[in-house]
């Protein structure tokens, strides 16, 4: 579950004008598919990241730490360390016209970064899932989405968790669109973890954590 509270920089990128937004400037709005223009998509792969590797270390730790501020996160009532997960990167082929790197933060040549980790329950835990705001609305999102569920399968489960916030409608519009239901929504727990009601997404204050699920058929 990320904080993205943590940062004053641009968190989002309005799909219509392509400016930047930082967490308070972003709005959610009903508009058609057709005043959506069409952005070059993600082209490039989805892989395994290798913690060894100075550059991919870097990359995930650059990610987290904007996003985050901190390499662990806690949701489901534990605390994970995301180097301890399974990580996967996505990596472009090209940089498409408009050059993300001119736009946003250092993306240390990804596009974005999701952490995978095997509950002993039984399931897949997507424990962070981010992508680097220049790149959004570029498909990089379903491309961890499709990479998580094949993971997911090879290892022989059949659901995948994954944990948000209240105020991150993005986030629940994302996943429910892909298929995710809520499970549980723990009212309470992100303003006693952080031990302050924090200000989130266009507003919003940021209480609850919400966990969904996703059933693989």
């Amino acid at each position: 579950m990320s904080d993205e509270r943590t940062t004053r920089s641009p968190l989002y990128r309005s799909l219509i004008s392509g400016e930047p937004l930082t967490l308070r400037g972003a709005r959610l709005a009903t508009v058609s598919v057709s005043d959506i223009p069409r952005r070059p998509r993600f082209t490039g792969i989805v892989e395994k990241a290798d913690i060894g590797r100075s550059l991919d270390r870097k990359a995930i730790e650059a990610i987290n730490m904007f996003y985050w501020s901190s390499l662990e996160q806690e949701i489901f009532g534990r605390t994970y360390n995301i180097l301890d997960c399974d990580n996967y990167i996505a990596r472009p082929s090209s940089t498409p016209q408009d050059d993300p790197d001119s736009e946003g933060p250092l993306t240390h040549g990804i596009a974005g970064h999701v952490a995978l980790f095997e509950e002993p329950e039984g399931f897949l835990h997507i424990v962070v899932f981010h992508v680097w705001p220049q790149w959004h609305g570029r498909g990089v999102g379903r491309e961890f989405l499709n990479t998580s569920i094949d993971e997911a399968r090879s290892r022989g489960l059949s659901v995948i968790k994954l944990g948000t916030t209240n105020d991150n409608l993005p986030a629940l519009y994302f996943y429910q669109r892909a298929g995710f239901v809520i499970e549980q929504v723990v009212c309470g727990e992100v303003l006693r973890g952080h031990g302050a009601e924090l200000i989130g997404f266009s507003g919003i204050p940021v209480r609850d954590e919400i966990q969904m699920r996703l059933e693989l058929r």
